[in-house]
């Protein structure tokens, strides 16, 4: 992690490549609508994929990072995520197949 005082807690992911990945395991699905990501990107910008199970799972919504010219001015973008039941892995991926590199840096995710 990075630091940044305009991050919560002072931290956020930096240096996003295209296919990076978080996993957050054992999620129960039917308490989460939508995902908010707080971005930030002075470079290529790019897609949030949500799947399900593994990085190539079923895809559960997906939401644009726009360049906003900053790596650290963060904005909210919301992910509504397709209806789901149970418990399962959350895999947040990182896209731009064009631009590989320098996609955004991400403050934080919320679970909503």
């Amino acid at each position: 992690p990075l630091g940044s005082g305009n991050a919560e807690g002072s931290k956020f992911m930096g240096a996003i490549e295209h296919d990076g990945f978080l996993k957050f395991e054992n999620i129960l699905l039917d308490q989460v609508a939508s995902i908010s990501a707080r971005v930030a990107s002075a470079g290529a910008g790019g897609t949030i994929e949500i799947h399900r199970t593994a990085v190539d799972g079923p895809i559960l919504g997906s939401g644009a990072v726009k360049v906003n010219g900053s790596w650290e001015e963060f904005y909210e973008i919301v992910i509504d995520l397709e209806a789901s039941s149970g418990r399962d892995d959350i895999f947040i991926l990182f896209k731009n197949a064009e631009n590989r590199g320098g996609l955004m840096n991400v403050d934080s995710f919320h679970f909503r």
